[in-house]
């Protein structure tokens, strides 16, 4: 027999501590330390890793002779807030060669307080070398990081080992029972119960009330045939029904699976029915293209045969082609510098026109700001005027002597009011103008001048203009004047063009000095040549004949050049219409192509009732289609939201129950109490709807040892819950199972009897009593 001993506990994120590695002996292991230290949390923590079960794990401070519950449970031992935190046990089982090793650990997460949600994990098939703390942190840059789950599933699959997560705890325990780490495999709420009453007097010392009276039947417990047969009976039948709901959703896979390959066949068959009549088509294309190819390559054998022929005059030709090309590379840079210049200039005269606009733009947004800021000027010396006139007249109302005063003085004003007002209708020409057309007078005015200024800044720069040109037309005179000293009768603008075309004659010639030095060589010596032949001709009596053959035979060389040079156009347009027939039947394949694929949809969508003729038909079908699938998504969207917020209340509903409120957990762990519910976690689930109304108000009362402690407690505490039910230890209360549930199927009211009376109790068609009602 092998036995199994724990090594080393590991915490990761928990209150004091991110991560420890704590080594256990064989023996005893002490913890010491001050009051705060962290001893208790990491009995907690090795507490929470042997019994994940939340509806056992109740904690208070147990430093403290009257626990308040000031850690909160295991809540508040937890670390930093929005990162899990992690228990886990290094298992040794065997010894020596034999030894294997196994992780058991527990990932808790925080949700509304007080609760906490457990995730049960094992890992096997790790190496002894293998260090916890390469699995259980994210090493980075920064430091250490706490994982995720799925963080520390790749970390152990790195490592060679293999991770098993638990959705249930009882699957946990199970796997512990069946790698012979655990005696029993703890599936019942009366064993658990046990375990955690030893575990707890473990803890915190002494002998509890439960072991003292059945520590013989939890050690020594009596393994019944019976007993086994039926819980590996039961066993049998939830595999069953696992493997029914597998067995369906393969099923369900099957077809949808089978779906999307017959309608991936079915495009198939339409690409390759496409395909095969986009083939035909360019067969068809090709068979009559095929003779116009054929002539074409005849045509073009004929064109280089000839052109063969009259290679060397082609040869002789190419010196004067480079002169023409020198000529005409010479005449186009010339003719580029000309049309840049000009392009320049109108380009200049555009921006000149743009930036005419944008002064008058910005002269008639500079009047607008003028005219605002002289109207709010006005307006603040008006306020300015009417406050002092204001406090003038307050004082004047204290002072008589005053006031008389402030009168002559505003008369005084106004009479100045007047003779600026008669000034300004002098000036302005404008008897009729009034004193409450001053403000529109004064932005005519700063307009009319902003005007003038901006003309006055234009013929500024324009007579800075004239200067500048006209000292450029005295420079260009003077040059006319030496380049061309003849006086003429040409404008001058005439005579500067002559000379520019002149200058640029000879700038060319000049570039072809070398260049003409040769040809004026090779001119020498053919006219030398030339005079040899003459005067042999001459001696022979052959000139006449001599110059007619070389005169014939130069017209047939011209023509034979043009017949070329024609054949060699035709021959670069069949190409090019060639090319272009190519280009054209590679489109025409891909529009057969797509022509195919919409036909084929067409009559899949005429099958099934809705026939499409025209392009109106079709691109209202498209829309409808598309707002359709936007409907479709926005649905999609919605039920995956239903969809999670469903699974969270689920997740929450499996925990604790969906009636069980923060606050009474609170309360529970304040008093060291008991959840009343939580005595029926495993009950049938056809049972629960009956028991739940049986009880009533009691579904949620707390079960204490000191009801009166208890109740003082209470009312002395604050709570927003207005009743809170208390239920003394050891109360027997009559909510027994009835044997034959079938005939009460039929009632949809309990009634119950009460000290006071009758409660009747109607049935809830989906009750949260019971962990097996929950799931």
């Amino acid at each position: 027999m092998n036995r199994s001993r724990i090594s080393a506990l590991a915490l990761v994120n928990w209150r004091g501590v991110f991560y420890e590695r704590y080594l256990l002996d064989r023996h005893v292991t002490a913890l010491e330390g001050m009051n705060g230290a962290g001893k208790t949390t990491v009995m907690i923590a090795a507490y929470v890793a042997l019994l994940p079960d939340m509806s056992k794990l109740r904690f208070t401070n147990l430093g403290e002779t009257a626990a308040t519950g000031g850690d909160r449970g295991i809540w508040g031992r937890l670390g930093e807030p929005g990162r899990p935190s992690y228990t886990v046990l290094d298992i040794e089982s065997g010894e020596g060669a034999d030894a294997t090793r196994l992780l058991a650990g527990v990932r808790l997460v925080r949700l509304a307080e007080p609760t906490v949600e457990p995730t049960a994990f094992i890992v096997t098939g790790l190496p002894a070398e293998q260090r916890l703390s390469d699995l259980l942190l994210v090493r980075e840059l920064d430091g250490d990081h706490v994982p995720e789950l799925d963080q520390v599933r790749s970390a152990v699959e790195a490592a060679g080992g293999t991770m098993t997560v638990f959705r249930a705890i009882k699957d946990y325990f199970a796997e512990l029972f069946e790698q012979g780490i655990t005696p029993m495999r703890l599936t019942g709420d009366e064993e658990r119960t046990k375990l955690n009453e030893m575990l707890r007097t473990s803890m915190t010392g002494g002998i509890s009330r439960v072991l003292t009276s059945e520590l013989r039947g939890f050690l020594l417990k009596e393994e019944s045939g019976l007993a086994d047969t039926l819980t590996r009976m039961r066993s049998n039948l939830d595999a069953c029904a696992r493997t029914r709901g597998e067995v369906l959703g393969s099923r369900r896979l099957e077809r949808e699976i089978t779906g999307v390959y017959e309608a991936g066949l079915d495009m198939f068959a339409a690409a390759v029915h496409a395909t095969r009549a986009a083939a035909s088509e360019a067969e068809r294309e090709v068979l009559v293209a095929r003779p116009l190819v054929d002539d074409v390559r005849r045509t073009h054998q004929a064109l280089e045969e000839t052109l063969a022929v009259h290679d060397a005059r082609t040869a002789a030709l190419g010196t004067e082609l480079t002169r023409a090309k020198a000529d005409a590379a010479a005449a186009i840079a010339a003719t580029e510098t000309r049309t840049a210049a000009l392009a320049t200039a109108a380009r200049l005269v555009t921006i000149e026109a743009e930036l005419a606009t944008h002064v008058a733009t910005e002269s008639d947004a500079r009047i607008v700001h003028t005219a605002a800021t002289a109207r709010r000027t006005a307006a603040r010396h008006e306020r300015t005027r009417a406050h002092d006139a204001y406090d003038r007249a307050s004082q004047g109302l204290a002072d008589l002597q005053a006031g008389i005063d402030e009168l002559v003085r505003r008369a005084h004003g106004h009479r100045q009011f007047v003779r600026r007002l008669d000034d300004a209708r002098r000036l302005l020409a404008r008897p009729a103008l009034a004193a409450e057309d001053a403000a529109e007078a004064l932005v005519s005015l700063e307009r009319e001048r902003t005007r003038l200024e901006t003309e006055h800044a234009r013929l500024a720069r324009d007579g800075r203009d004239i200067a500048a040109r006209r000292a450029e037309h005295a420079e260009a005179h003077a040059a006319l004047a030496i380049l061309d000293p003849v006086p003429s009768a040409e404008p001058a603008h005439a005579r500067a063009r002559a000379v520019l075309a002149r200058l640029a004659e000879r700038d060319t010639l000049r570039a072809r000095i070398s260049e003409l030095d040769r040809e004026r060589a090779e001119a020498l010596q053919l006219a030398t040549r030339q005079l040899e032949a003459r005067a042999l001709a001459a001696n022979l009596a052959l000139a006449a004949p001599v110059v007619d053959e070389l005169e014939r035979t130069e017209r047939a060389i011209q023509e034979l050049e043009q017949r070329a040079q024609m054949h060699r156009a035709a021959a670069a347009a069949r190409a090019l219409r060639e090319q272009e027939l190519r280009v054209r039947t590679a489109a025409l394949d891909e529009e057969i192509a797509r022509w195919h694929v919409a036909n084929s949809a067409s009559r899949r969508l005429a099958d099934a009732g809705t026939p499409l003729t025209t392009r109106a038909e079709i691109t209202a079908l498209r829309d409808k289609a598309s707002a359709e699938l936007h409907g479709v998504e926005v649905r999609l969207r919605e039920l995956e939201q239903q969809r999670q917020a469903m699974h969270e209340r689920a997740a929450l509903l499996e925990q604790s129950g969906s009636t069980v409120d923060a606050e009474l957990l609170r309360l529970r762990d304040e008093l060291g109490g008991e959840l009343l519910a939580s005595r029926y976690e495993d009950i049938d689930p056809a049972a629960a709807s009956w028991i739940e109304a049986k009880l009533g108000p009691l579904a949620t009362a707390l079960i204490v040892d000191d009801l009166e402690t208890a109740a003082t407690t209470i009312a002395a505490s604050e709570r927003h819950a207005p009743s809170v039910w208390l239920v003394r230890a050891g109360t027997a209360l009559d909510v027994e199972v009835p044997d034959n549930l079938a005939e009460l199927d039929e009632l949809s009211d309990v009634v119950s009897l009460e000290p006071y009376g009758a409660r009747v109790t109607r049935r809830r068609p989906r009750p949260t009593l019971g962990r097996r009602a929950r799931e």
